[in-house]
């Protein structure tokens, strides 16, 4: 790889759209001894394997419009004490070419009923459009005692409300005892993909910042952070060093209690921490020490888990086994991970996450020929930089749809971020982004894509990128107007001006 709002009522989404078998295996991807694989592809010259392992395919076409039916739990988690009103969202969609459930009578009625429970205790129900998305709100909840387990709600479509019932899914829902941590809480609004920080009465986040470097950067000079937020900024994310939780944050005694003090010191100016823990992941033992040290601390906003575990081969049951490793410890903030390659077991990675971040880095590189290996590059051998990339501007935005595509396709919903890149002059790349590309690969995977955060790799870069990004920081932000692009001939090449 490398606007404040008031309290949310809380509400279940129905999708109704179509779907896959939610059940999701997890098969064994080693590579053949002695065969060097990124995206599970071998790359360099002495190996000729080709590798079509855990290539997502969609579904076979259906000649009848079937249903596809998903609901799922408005926020995540809901707090007592937080969430004045619970409810699930619905969404419904009929298309031919995807198989889940048919109509009665083969027919697509113009509207059906849903309904959702927990157990026996009902959620309401509600007539929806097909193609809508309906939002019931209920008060069952106070019903249920709060537990760090989550309860499981059933969902079901039917022609009318006295109709047996033709498609079904489920959804899990977190009811969460107040913090005892202290510290933040942390939701995710699942319909608009936003966080909320309940420890500001809702106030909805926009995340923005760097993976920042720890010992070339912020561990010697903490009074950086003042000059991150002034930038327009909302978070930080330092990159740990390798080996186990106690050396992370430097080699020296004490390597946790320095890195909470750098947490009191990005509290203190404004700035989120996303906490990594890429080096760390695989371990349970380790997962609990740093969940535990941190978890109760105002400045953090979510976990990190596994950084590219599908370009690095990491076993695709890793992430879900570290979700559930940070969520018994910790439900009151989301989990994310980086993806790298553009098509490799990415629901089995991606099961272990809230928050799905694809970093994809695109300028100055050759698509098709690997600088590094000296070997062609395509679906199914080599590697150049940027897994099946298209070398534009627009790599990073389309990959974040053809995510999101995977996701539906595979019956989860999951939220977007998307890594931009943010360095050049190194291994596959010949040289570094301008700032007018850094805005419109950021402006492109937010407005075409959808993106509901962003991050760079990495800092520190030049003064360039970095005012390119700040420009972007402040716009997201409500600081400063959307940058304008405008395409120029520059020294025969084509590339993007920005101007504020």
């Amino acid at each position: 790889m490398k606007s404040t709002a008031g309290w949310l009522w809380t509400s279940i989404l129905f999708t109704i759209t179509t779907a896959l078998d939610t059940g999701i295996t997890y098969p064994n991807n080693t590579p053949p001894k002695g065969v060097d694989v990124w995206c599970g592809k071998a790359y360099r010259a002495t190996d000729s394997i080709l590798v079509e392992a855990g290539w997502q395919h969609p579904p076979p076409p259906s000649k009848e419009p079937l249903l596809e039916l998903t609901c799922r739990p408005r926020l995540k988690p809901y707090v007592k004490g937080l969430s004045p009103r619970p409810g699930v969202l619905f969404d419904a969609k009929v298309h031919t070419p995807f198989l889940q459930f048919p109509f009665v009578n083969a027919t697509p009625p113009q509207r059906i009923w849903v309904s959702a429970w927990i157990g026996s205790i009902s959620l309401g129900g509600g007539y929806m459009d097909l193609g809508g998305q309906l939002e019931i709100q209920f008060a069952g909840l106070e019903e249920l005692s709060t537990r760090m387990e989550a309860y499981t709600v059933d969902c079901e479509a039917a022609v009318g409300p006295a109709e047996a019932p033709f498609a079904s899914a489920t959804a899990e829902l977190f009811w969460l005892p107040p913090n005892p941590y202290g510290g933040s809480t942390v939701q995710l609004d699942t319909k608009t993909d936003e966080l909320v920080s309940a420890s500001f009465r809702g106030h909805k986040i926009f995340p923005i910042g760097y993976y920042t470097g720890w010992g070339n950067y912020l561990a010697g000079n903490w009074s950086d952070l003042g000059h991150i937020k002034k930038a327009g900024f909302t978070m930080v994310h330092p990159i740990p060093g390798g080996g186990p939780a106690s050396v992370a944050w430097g080699e020296e005694s004490g390597s946790l209690e320095r890195f909470r003090e750098f947490m009191d010191k990005a509290h203190e100016v404004g700035l989120w921490v996303m906490y990594d823990m890429r080096h760390t992941f695989a371990s349970a033992e380790e997962l609990e020490v740093q969940v535990k040290m941190f978890r109760g601390h105002p400045a953090l906003l979510l976990w990190y888990t596994a950084d590219e575990p599908d370009g690095h081969n990491n076993p695709t049951d890793s992430t879900l086994l570290a979700y559930n490793t940070i969520s018994a410890l910790d439900g009151y903030h989301p989990i994310s991970f980086t993806p790298n390659c553009q098509n490799y077991f990415f629901t089995q990675y991606a099961s272990g996450a809230d928050i799905v971040i694809p970093d994809v880095y695109p300028v100055g590189l050759n698509p098709t020929f690997s600088n590094v290996y000296n070997t062609p590059c395509n679906r199914t051998y080599g590697c150049c930089g940027c897994d099946n990339c298209a070398a534009t501007l627009q790599d990073l935005g389309t990959r974040i749809l053809e995510m999101k595509e995977y996701a539906r396709c595979s019956g989860t919903h999951k939220t977007f971020w998307g890594v931009a890149q943010a360095f050049g002059n190194s291994e596959f790349w010949t040289r570094m982004p301008t700032k007018a590309e850094m805005v419109e690969m950021s402006r492109d995977a937010v407005v075409r894509a959808g993106a509901k955060g962003l991050l760079y790799w990495s800092a520190p870069t030049t003064r360039e990128i970095w005012e390119g990004t700040a420009d972007v920081a402040k716009w997201m932000n409500g600081y400063a107007a959307e940058p304008v692009i405008r395409m120029e001939e520059v020294g025969g090449k084509e590339t993007i001006k920005s101007e504020l």
